[in-house]
C-alpha cells in the first residue's frame, strides 16, 4: 500500500470533495428519514429506542439511530451534519475497496482503479446525500468482509472475531444480513483445511451472535417475543407475493396493505403480512415464482431513484444507465476471468452479491437495495476493465505485477 499512498490519497480527497460538494448543492430526502430521525431524538431526550409516539422502537435495529444520535448530540439536530459525515464514511469506503481488491486479486492497478471508479460512481455518490442506513451499512459490509477476507489468509482467530464482531454490528445497522455469515460457510468448504476453516466460521458466527445478543434480550425484554433484531420480514414477503403489485412496492397506493394492518401493532401487522404472504404463495406459487425474473431484473437493472427522484429529468437518467450497463458489461466480464482462481478470496465477495440477490428476489427488490453490494460489484467490474485495456493494448500497457 505504501507505494500508493499518493493516488489513494487523491482518490480519498477527489471522493470527499465530490460528495461535500453533492451533499450541499443536491440534499436528498427520503421518507424513511423520519423514522430514524424519531428514534435518534428520542435517545438524545428520553435515552430509549423510541418512535414519535412514544411506542417501543421494532422497525429498525439500532446502529443507524445511534449514528445519528451521536452526530446530533455534537452538532445539534442537523440532517446536513449527518450528510457530510457520511461524504466522509463513504470516502472511506473507497479506500476499504481499495484493500478488499487487493486481497481479492494482488494487483495493485486494479485496486487503485477499483477503488477509483468507487470515487466517481453516481450510486455512491448520492447514497451519502440521503439520510437513510446505505452508506453507513455499506462501509460496515465492505469493513466486515476484509476482516473476514483477512482473517483466512492470515489464519487468525483474533481476526475472525473481530470480523464477526463487525458483521454483528451490520445486522444491527440492517438484519437483511442476519444470515451472510452462515451463507458464507459455503465459501469455507470449498477449500482444504476444511477442521481450520470450521473453526474460522464458528468463531466468527459465536462473536456475532454475542454482538447482536444485547439487542435480541432488549426485544424479548420489550416484546416478549424472540426477534434478533428487527420487524419486516412479513412485510417484505408480502409485497414481493402480492400479485396486483408485481412484487414491487406501490408508493402511490398502499391502501391493500395499509387494510391488512388496520388496527393492529407493528409486531402484529408484520405476523398479519407473512400469514397472508405464505397464503398468496401457497395459492399461487407459480405466480409467485414468475415474480422472480422481475424483481431479478430490478434490483439488478434498475437504477436507485429512477422511478421518483430522477422523474421528468431524461437526460441524467440517461447518462446513469449507461454509466450502469458498462459497470454490468464489465462486472460480468471481470467475473468470467476471477471465476477461473476460484479462491477465497474471490468467492466470498461473490457469495455476497449471490446472497443480497437471493434475499431480495425471495422478498422484494428496488434498486436502492443494490448499493450495499456495490463495492463488490465495483471490484470485479475493475477486474473486467483492466482485462479488456490488456487485451486491447499491448500487454506490457500493464503489467501483471503492477
Amino acid at each position: 500500500m505504501n507505494s500508493h499512498k499518493k493516488p489513494l490519497l487523491i482518490i480519498f480527497i477527489s471522493a470527499l470533495i465530490i460528495r461535500i460538494l453533492f451533499v450541499l448543492l443536491m440534499p436528498q430526502e427520503a421518507p424513511d428519514t423520519k423514522r430514524y430521525d424519531d428514534i435518534a431524538l428520542s435517545l438524545l431526550s428520553r435515552g430509549d429506542f423510541s418512535t414519535a409516539q412514544g411506542d417501543p422502537a421494532i422497525s429498525d435495529g439500532p446502529i443507524y439511530p445511534l449514528f445519528l444520535a451521536a452526530i446530533f448530540s455534537i452538532f445539534g439536530h442537523s440532517l446536513t451534519a449527518v450528510r457530510l459525515i457520511q461524504a466522509i464514511i463513504d470516502s472511506f469506503t473507497c479506500l476499504i475497496i481499495y484493500l478488499i481488491a487487493l486481497q481479492m486479486n494482488q494487483r495493485k492497478s486494479i485496486a487503485i482503479l477499483a477503488s477509483a471508479m468507487a470515487a466517481i460512481y453516481p450510486e455512491l455518490i448520492a447514497s451519502s446525500a440521503f439520510v437513510l442506513t446505505e452508506t453507513l451499512f455499506t462501509f460496515l459490509l465492505s469493513v466486515s468482509t476484509l476482516l473476514l477476507l483477512r482473517a483466512k489468509f492470515k489464519e487468525s482467530k483474533v481476526l475472525a472475531v473481530i470480523s464477526g464482531i463487525f458483521f454483528g454490528i451490520t445486522i444491527l445497522c440492517r438484519a437483511v444480513a442476519l444470515l451472510i455469515p452462515p451463507f458464507l460457510f459455503l465459501s469455507f468448504l470449498f477449500f482444504s483445511n476444511r477442521k481450520r476453516n470450521l473453526s474460522l466460521i464458528t468463531i466468527l458466527t459465536i462473536a456475532m451472535l454475542l454482538t447482536i445478543a444485547p439487542w435480541t434480550i432488549r426485544n424479548f425484554l420489550v416484546f416478549d417475543r424472540f426477534l434478533p433484531v428487527s420487524i419486516g420480514l412479513g412485510g417484505n414477503l408480502w409485497i414481493g407475493s402480492y400479485q396486483p403489485w408485481q412484487g414491487d412496492y406501490n408508493y402511490k397506493d398502499l391502501s391493500d396493505k395499509k387494510e391488512i394492518e388496520a388496527g393492529l401493532s407493528p409486531i402484529e401487522a408484520d405476523q398479519r403480512l407473512k400469514e397472508e404472504a405464505l397464503k398468496n404463495i401457497k395459492e399461487n406459487p407459480l405466480g409467485y415464482l414468475r415474480l422472480f425474473p422481475r424483481k431479478f431484473a430490478r434490483f439488478w437493472f434498475k437504477i436507485p431513484g429512477g422511478k421518483e427522484v430522477l422523474k421528468g429529468k431524461t437526460l441524467s437518467k440517461d447518462f446513469l444507465y449507461t454509466i450502469h450497463f458498462l459497470l454490468l458489461f464489465f462486472f460480468a466480464l471481470g467475473l468470467w476471468f476471477s471465476l477461473r482462481k476460484r479462491t477465497f478470496a474471490i468467492l466470498t465477495p461473490l457469495l455476497i452479491i449471490l446472497y443480497f440477490t437471493l434475499i431480495h428476489v425471495i422478498l422484494f427488490a428496488i434498486p436502492r437495495y443494490r448499493i450495499p453490494i456495490t463495492p463488490f460489484i465495483l471490484i470485479f467490474s475493475a477486474m473486467g476493465l483492466y482485462r479488456a485495456i490488456n487485451l486491447i493494448f499491448s500487454p506490457r500497457l500493464l503489467s501483471p505485477h503492477q
